[in-house]
């Protein structure tokens, strides 16, 4: 059933009832207990999502007063993500933000953005009213509880687009120190046991942490529009996370952050000139002595710096002659 509802889009335009009755269906399937059951009715419903944004987001409920359906749909979050596995859990939150995204009232795209958020707010509050308690940050259900908070984040944010600012101006304005005490908490360990630190359970987390964070952050900015704004708002997280690459040992780096800076010049174009012209030198005496020893040391960095390189040709290829000439060489 659920391989054969996805094959016929024109039918699911044309049948809101029944797509209705469907996405129930999918619900149900989720709390399955059979082995493979709730894995393919999460990449149905999200699939079905993708394929009738538009159709679903303006189905509207008899019953509740002609109240768009998708109201009633997002409050039954809480009964079916509890039996599901993490990544399970982000497909149901990104499909509503799928649907959420065809929303063309602005006013009404941001109230359902928060009411799909709304479940995760408590666990949020109590996580920022601790923060300052290192044993409760490091432990490992404050740790996963982060990670699946920045991983919701990030598809949310992908989904909605630029309307996703206001949330993550509501939720994460604090982002840069949540980054810098797990970038403390992978040092310390580091301090306390050197190199083989990075092998514990515990230093792989809170590295994934700061992973999760930066991507959410490089999806924040391919999805802006206003880009002067961006800059005058939020470049001062790109710089952060610029100068803890270049202040870490090349063990700990990740290169997910020239992922970051790349696409922020991708995006912002000449409007992240400045970051741009101030940091790159110690970027590439952070990176080049990482990549040049060989060929195959710190491949993801390899990867992540060429498309930097990449993005500077496309964009603004004039920074090529303002850094030393013998980084230049």
């Amino acid at each position: 059933l659920m391989h054969f509802v996805v094959q016929f889009k024109r039918f699911l335009k044309n049948n809101p009832s029944f797509d209705v009755v469907i996405v129930n269906k999918m619900f149900e399937f989720m709390v399955n207990k059979f082995e493979g059951v709730k894995e393919m009715a999460c990449n149905t419903f999200l699939e079905i999502c993708r394929q009738i944004k538009e159709v679903l987001i303006g189905i509207k409920d008899e019953k509740a007063g002609n109240q768009l359906i998708i109201y009633g749909l997002i409050t039954r979050i809480p009964s079916i993500i509890p039996e599901l596995d993490p990544i399970q859990k982000v497909q149901v939150y990104e499909g509503f933000a799928v649907i959420i995204s065809a929303c063309a009232d602005a006013a009404k795209k941001r109230e359902l953005m928060f009411l799909l958020m709304s479940h995760l707010e408590p666990i949020w509050a109590n996580i920022m009213r601790q923060f300052d308690d290192v044993y409760f940050v490091a432990s490992e259900e404050t740790i996963l509880n982060v990670n699946f908070f920045m991983r919701i984040n990030e598809r949310v944010c992908a989904s909605i687009g630029e309307g996703y600012a206001d949330y993550f101006d509501h939720a994460l304005s604090n982002i840069d120190a949540i980054y810098k005490r797990y970038h403390w908490l992978v040092t310390q360990e580091l301090e306390r046991s050197g190199v083989t630190a990075l092998r514990s359970t515990n230093v792989k987390r809170c590295r994934a942490v700061k992973s999760d964070i930066l991507n959410l952050l490089t999806t924040f900015v391919s999805v802006t529009k206003n880009t002067q704004l961006f800059v005058s708002k939020y470049s001062q997280l790109l710089l952060m996370a610029l100068e803890n690459y270049t202040n870490e040992l090349p063990e700990v780096r990740e290169a997910e952050i020239l992922l970051f800076l790349a696409k922020s010049i991708d995006v912002l174009k000449k409007d992240i000139l400045g970051v741009v012209y101030e940091l790159l030198p110690h970027i590439l005496n952070a990176v080049l002595p990482m990549i040049t020893q060989d060929f195959s040391s710190y491949p993801e960095h390899r990867t992540a710096f060429f498309a930097l390189v990449q993005a500077m040709v496309k964009e603004c290829f004039e920074v090529f002659f303002k850094i030393p000439a013998e980084l230049f060489k």
